[in-house]
């Protein structure tokens, strides 16, 4: 091998960061650099917040609706019986937690706010409203649902 410097190349994919390929240069009077292999998954998709108003008739949802997100928020419901409007600020999430949080607002009968934002699978929390209520700012997005590893175009049955 000739010394002079040596090009190490590392091809890492990493589909949650969107990483590509990490290039170290080096001497080769130096020992090449360390390399550590993170294996655990990749960090949940952000939380949402989920808070009760000060007046203890409103809650607010702000954020990613990722795993876990309809349990915390059915457990915050459950908490607040003075309850009445669901402020929405969220640019969607997961459809089955935003299912299930739909749910709970339909059982309440629950009046559903958005101010500023509420895209893709928020929506359907907002229409779960018994009065439903949009700021003239406020941006709603709607499309149609994206399942990973689902095939096909989704009908209104499945």
């Amino acid at each position: 091998m000739k010394s002079g410097n040596i090009v190490a190349v590392l091809a890492l994919f990493t589909t949650a960061t969107g990483q590509g390929l990490t290039q170290t240069t080096h001497t080769a009077s130096e020992p090449p650099p360390a390399v550590t292999l993170d294996v655990r998954p990749p960090p949940s998709p952000e939380r949402a917040a989920i808070r009760i108003g000060s007046d203890g008739q409103s809650i607010t949802v702000e954020g990613s609706l990722g795993p876990g997100t309809a349990a915390r928020f059915a457990i915050v419901v459950e908490s607040a019986p003075n309850v009445k409007t669901i402020v929405l600020h969220s640019a969607g999430g997961m459809v089955a937690e935003a299912d299930e949080m739909a749910a709970v607002v339909r059982d309440r009968r629950l009046d559903t706010y958005v101010e500023t934002i509420c895209l893709s699978a928020c929506t359907m929390i907002l229409l779960a409203g018994t009065d439903r209520a949009v700021a003239p700012v406020a941006r709603i997005g709607f499309h149609r649902p994206y399942m990973p590893g689902r095939t096909g175009l989704m009908s209104a049955e499945s």
